[in-house]
């Protein structure tokens, strides 16, 4: 049997971690992450600067190709499958590579989402990172 070690701040180290992968009900995206692919929010890019000036669709659709911090929403069944862990869990913040994923928008609530693969994760952050 494997024994469990604590690390301080991976709570996805616990038993029964990978309980979390699937469907969430917290999820109203209308989406659901499957296979090796995880579903993540992220915050909204500013459409406007800080003088007021409007920027045009191309420039923001760049800004948030370039957003490295995102929130998991959900987590696919086979996602780090052939790994003794998994690198996330539900709720966390997490960092993965700029320019990564597919974007797409909810039929749901309108509200734009990017889905990776497990292997774009590339780090959780702290619960207290901004």
């Amino acid at each position: 049997m494997h024994e469990w070690k604590h690390v301080e701040g991976a709570s996805y180290l616990h038993h029964g971690w990978r309980a979390q992968k699937g469907p969430q009900e917290s999820n109203k995206s209308g989406f659901r992450a499957v296979g090796h692919r995880v579903l993540l929010a992220q915050d909204e890019v500013e459409e406007t600067t800080e003088s007021g000036l409007v920027l045009v669709k191309k420039t923001v659709d760049a800004e948030k190709q370039r957003v490295v911090i995102c929130t998991v929403l959900e987590i696919g069944h086979d996602c780090w499958s052939d790994k003794s862990t998994d690198y996330c869990e539900v709720g966390d913040k997490v960092l993965i590579g700029t320019y990564t994923g597919k974007f797409h928008t909810s039929p749901v609530d309108g509200k734009e989402y990017r889905f990776v693969m497990d292997t774009d994760i590339i780090s959780p952050l702290p619960k207290d990172a901004k």
